[in-house]
């Protein structure tokens, strides 16, 4: 009997050779290195980033204590302007000249030119100016500007780049001319201009000029002034075309004059409230059936919407009137102190629960004195709708 040799096929075709195991790891190995390389450029370059971002961090924050031009200095002022309606911040260090339009502000370098007549040569020079509506020249000299360098558009100003020269020009600096418009139409011219004549000035809007935009804003409405009285502790907004002139007498403040309408502030007891205030001081001898205390939820001081805030409580002197019809006669006959009774105008007493050493009488009569433009009846604040307590 035979034997018979079995059948096994080769591990590999006898025509290839046989892979070499070094060679198949080699190349795992060279993919796994390059994986680690990888890993430690990012490693590193991550690291390098990370310490070049803390290092600005810091210099930035040195900078800002360092820098007088820093948009949060404490000591900076606000210049505000009422006919346009605009106000920003500055620097102490800037100069202001107020003029019939608004307002310039200047700063001088070593190499000024005889500043007396606003000529320089080394310092830098902003202008803000108010018109009542955009028109083509101002058009002309800011967005339109004939051979603008570039355009100009931060804060809310839009223009023209006029010239931007750097070192070693002899007098580098920059010009900007743009302009703002506000949702009522007003607008606000800008104008800057440096000059560097000296290597150790650098007057540049980037870090004179755009500090200060950052602070500009256009004010509630223009021809709106705020009245504040620092020794009766109130204040509130008129419409200047109506409400001037302001009169403080005593404890008495007249809006539009001695003729006008007024507000008259009483001290009592912080543990009174108003009723109790208004009987104290005004009905102490007089019968609550002549004369009694009305109260009711704070409201608008005329007719319209409530302007008030929910601390603030209204009252009024009332008297019986048996027929209605009569009721400028019952008003004439009554017991009640006639300055402070109620009336066929408006008028009527108001506290804040959150001063309660204090109310308040107002005499409005029967026309309004507004706190913005408009009409009373397109339901527009009146300056005692704005009244508020120090």
């Amino acid at each position: 009997m035979e034997t018979q040799t079995p059948n096994v096929q080769p591990d590999y075709p006898p025509d290839q050779p046989k892979p070499n195991w070094l060679i198949s790891h080699k190349i795992l190995y060279s993919v796994i290195g390059v994986l680690l390389l990888i890993v430690i450029v990012g490693a590193a370059y991550w690291w390098k980033m990370e310490k070049q971002t803390s290092e600005n961090l810091q210099q930035a924050n040195q900078n800002q204590e360092t820098n007088p031009n820093s948009t949060d200095s404490i000591d900076w002022k606000t210049y505000m302007n009422t006919e346009y309606g605009f106000e920003f911040k500055y620097p102490t260090n800037w100069t202001k000249s107020e003029n019939s339009n608004g307002v310039t502000l200047t700063m001088f370098g070593p190499g000024v030119h005889n500043p007396d007549d606003g000529v320089f040569s080394d310092g830098a020079r902003i202008t803000f100016s108010g018109a009542n509506s955009l028109t083509e020249d101002i058009k002309n000299n800011t967005t339109n500007w004939k051979g603008a360098v570039r355009t100009f558009s931060e804060y809310g100003f839009i223009g023209s780049v006029i010239y931007d020269t750097k070192k070693p020009e002899h007098d580098w600096g920059s010009g900007i001319k743009a302009y703002s418009v506000s949702e009522n139409g007003k607008v606000v011219h800008l104008d800057w201009s440096s000059s560097n004549s000296f290597d150790n000035t650098d007057f540049n809007h980037q870090k004179d000029l755009l500090p200060i935009l950052a602070t500009f804003r256009f004010t509630e409405t223009a021809g709106v002034k705020t009245y504040t009285s620092q020794k009766l502790g109130v204040s509130f907004q008129y419409l200047v075309s109506q409400g001037d002139p302001i009169i403080e007498e005593g404890n008495k403040i007249y809006v539009g004059g001695k003729d006008g309408q007024w507000v008259e502030v009483f001290s009592k007891n912080s543990n009174d409230d108003l009723a109790a205030a208004i009987k104290k001081q005004l009905l102490a001898n007089i019968s609550e059936k002549d004369c009694y205390v009305e109260t009711y939820p704070a409201r608008s001081g005329f007719s319209g919407p409530n302007y008030y805030p929910s601390n603030y409580e209204m009252a009024s002197i009332s008297y019986p009137v048996t027929d209605p019809e009569n009721f400028l006669e019952a008003m004439e006959n009554t017991k009640c102190p006639k300055t402070y009774q109620s009336s066929n105008g408006v008028s009527y007493f108001l506290a804040d629960k959150n001063y309660p050493s204090k109310f308040f009488f107002f005499s409005i009569g029967q026309y309004a004195i507004l706190a913005e433009p408009g009409n009373i009846n397109e339901g527009k604040k009146t300056w005692q709708d704005t009244f508020k307590v120090n």
